[in-house]
């Protein structure tokens, strides 16, 4: 028989841990918003708006000022069929337009140059080796050694 192809993790957790999945489409909503929403409402409205929670197929997004509320409650329609086209039809079927702040965007992560960590010892280094040294596939073997190494780094 025919070993599986692989699966994304997104795919699989749905499956193990059922509660999770309005989680994951929901965090999806907000990573994607604004190129899912953007070229159909412009993105000055996608980017006055944030989705926040997703309950039974109902999106609340929080907009910052009353005109913009007045413009997303307009164009929910549009929204709403954005958002079924990408995530599916079911998903999200309607839209709970309030005022609230909007959360600043995340600042970027740091590069692992910016924060190089410790340096490993001797000691560390030859204890990772000796751990290793079992391990006769080259390829996992050096990629086992990179995050034996970037763990003690950052420990």
């Amino acid at each position: 028989m025919r070993p599986a192809a692989p699966r994304a993790v997104g795919e699989i957790l749905p499956e193990a841990v059922p509660q999770i999945a309005d989680r994951l489409v929901e965090r999806a909503i907000r990573r994607r918003w604004r190129s899912v929403v953007g070229p159909v409402v412009g993105p000055d409205v996608a980017g006055r708006a944030e989705p926040r929670a997703l309950a039974r197929g109902c999106l609340q997004v929080v907009v910052d000022n009353s005109p913009w509320l007045q413009e997303i409650t307009l164009r929910a329609a549009d929204i709403v069929a954005a958002l079924a086209r990408e995530f599916g039809p079911e998903t999200v079927r309607a839209l709970r337009v309030t005022l609230g702040r909007l959360e600043p965007d995340p600042a970027p992560a740091a590069s692992p140059e910016a924060h190089p960590g410790r340096r490993v010892s001797d000691e560390e280094r030859r204890a990772i080796e000796a751990a290793l040294a079992p391990i006769t596939d080259r390829a996992l073997g050096e990629s086992l050694r990179r995050l034996l190494v970037k763990t003690r780094q950052f420990s």
